[in-house]
């Protein structure tokens, strides 16, 4: 009966200190630190106190509901112009991924086909045996008729090709499924109202993101519809462009020709560059969560508020990304129950927990 009165005691006591003593208080009041916390506490209760009142979770059901029906049409309309720009076979290997064509003779005729793989980085020991066989041992690919034939692009794996090979199996066969059924999107043969469609598509689910956010920040007007394409399509171009430009900062930087002349000649330096290399990873997805708040409601987003949310964001999406990839919580249970439809239910408890995240972004902004 002692361990239960105490625990009762000590519920009491949290509700009176959150729900009275928090906002009695006067701040001004207060040491340094205790001001920090009480603070902190009063932002965290509003936050939370929001959150329920705009039925944030409802929303995050909504929008990643939203992600499953939009994710092909949107990642299509990006690699197009990824594509137009001469982009797409580097932005596919900093993403881990290498297109595959295989071909098979079917009836006397030879039939294409193209999928996506998760790019197999080479072991130090397949390195050395590379580099030490001959010219003159490489087979070529000829293949025999009726034979299928596999080949590959020549990929450069330096520094490029972590991020898919990072994610458990179920979610690179995820990455795989959703690029291979972007690849074989085709402007062309969807015509012009085919073409229009996709585009309304991407058009509507961004609208629909910023009516959450407008909800958010109480504005009942969103912006106009031209606004909307303008706005919505400049984002979708440059997302790739500033993606690749990071990624490829960090291929640059983190390449083993550098890292070895560094640890040789400043090993001080390369520890540094070490270092900055997690730095730049984190203030991308800082820097991106807070874009996100500044450019998706239709109101004018003070920059440090959309700061701060993006750091609490890019804390968050941290975490998760731990707790769901690298120790791939609660997906063994799933593999018991579901067998190989476990990836889904996996796929849907992550985009619900981000946009979760977001949201919670968003009403600290």
């Amino acid at each position: 009966m002692g361990f239960i009165q105490s625990v009762q005691t000590a519920i009491s006591d949290g509700k009176r200190f959150f729900f009275d003593e928090l906002w009695s208080r006067d701040l001004n009041a207060l040491s340094g630190l205790r001001r920090v916390v009480f603070s902190l506490c009063r932002i965290g209760m509003i936050v939370g106190r929001d959150f329920k009142q705009n039925k944030c979770n409802l929303q995050a059901s909504g929008l990643t509901y939203i992600t499953l029906v939009s994710m092909v049409p949107i990642l299509a309309i990006m690699f197009a112009f990824s594509k137009g720009l001469g982009m797409q076979n580097r932005l596919m290997a900093v993403l881990g991924l290498e297109e595959v064509v295989k071909i098979e003779v079917i009836d006397g005729k030879k039939v294409e086909t193209k999928k996506f793989q998760v790019i197999k980085l080479p072991d130090s020991e397949a390195v050395e045996k590379a580099e030490k066989q001959p010219e003159s041992a490489t087979v070529s690919p000829a293949a025999v008729d009726g034979v299928p034939e596999f080949t590959a692009p020549k990929t450069n794996h330096n520094g490029i090709g972590v991020i898919a090979t990072k994610l458990p199996e179920p979610m690179q066969q995820v990455l795989v499924n959703i690029f291979t059924y972007v690849e074989k999107t085709s402007f062309a043969t969807l015509g012009l109202v085919g073409s229009l469609m996709l585009l309304m598509t991407v058009i509507f689910s961004m609208a629909k993101l910023e009516d959450n956010f407008n909800t958010i920040w109480g504005v009942r007007q969103s912006r106009p519809f031209s606004r909307k394409i303008s706005e919505y399509l400049v984002v979708l171009i440059l997302m790739p462009i500033v993606f690749l430009a990071v990624t490829s900062v960090n291929a640059i930087l983190s390449s083993n020709s550098i890292m070895n002349y560094l640890a040789e000649h400043a090993s001080t330096l390369e520890w540094l560059i070490r270092k900055s290399l997690v730095l730049i990873a984190m203030l991308f997805v800082v820097g991106g969560f807070s874009f996100f708040y500044v450019f998706m409601p239709n109101t004018n987003v003070k920059i440090f508020p959309a700061v701060v949310a993006g750091a609490v964001t890019g804390i968050l999406w941290y975490a998760v990304y731990w707790a769901y990839i690298v120790l791939q919580v609660g997906l063994t249970n799933y593999n018991a129950i579901y067998g190989t439809f476990a990836v889904f239910p996996f796929f849907l408890a992550w985009l619900y927990a981000n946009w979760s995240i977001i949201l919670i972004g968003a009403e600290i902004s």
